[in-house]
């Protein structure tokens, strides 16, 4: 059972409760595949073979390395091999604009904060409470049971609040 709710100026607007039968670990997968929330974000946050790397895969490996009909996926790599950055380059064909995600981790080394930016606003002044982001155009924040599932996920434009998705089981 999750609790939904829709903020407008810092007020709650609706509310609803939703029952999903689950079946498979409440990770960040299950909130995309359901809620579509959030949408950017790398498949794995980490990969012991990397470390203080970056690493750029194209989509189709085997064909033409064009932007036109191609596109890259870059992973920035810290010293605990975790995906701290991860970039998009935009599909011409598939009219998708390039953006990157920046992630932040836990103690337990658990994302807890995705920062989507589309990359064509980095040319803004930015925000005194985002100096080390490009403009953000979505923040999600996120909460963690003692079993590792997501149990809250909170949804920001910029520095507003515009969704509150929590676990009530």
């Amino acid at each position: 059972v999750f609790k939904i709710e829709k903020f407008n100026n810092n007020e709650i607007t609706e509310t609803k409760i939703d029952t999903i039968n689950v079946e498979q670990i409440i990770d960040l997968n299950f909130y995309r595949k359901n809620f579509f929330k959030p949408y950017f974000f790398p498949n794995e946050f980490m990969n012991p073979k990397y470390k203080n790397e970056v690493v750029v895969k194209w989509n189709n490996e085997k064909a033409e390395k064009d932007f036109k009909q191609n596109w890259t996926y870059t992973f920035t790599f810290d010293e605990n091999s975790r995906i701290v950055k991860y970039e998009f380059s935009g599909c011409f064909v598939c009219s998708q604009l390039p953006y990157e995600t920046l992630i932040e981790y836990d103690k337990n080394n658990r994302p807890i904060e995705l920062i989507n930016s589309l990359k064509n606003f980095k040319h803004l002044e930015l925000s005194e409470n985002y100096p080390k982001h490009n403009f953000p155009n979505t923040i999600f924040k996120i909460e963690y049971n003692h079993n590792n599932e997501v149990i809250a996920l909170n949804y920001y434009e910029s520095n507003t609040l515009i969704e509150k998705i929590k676990l009530l089981k």
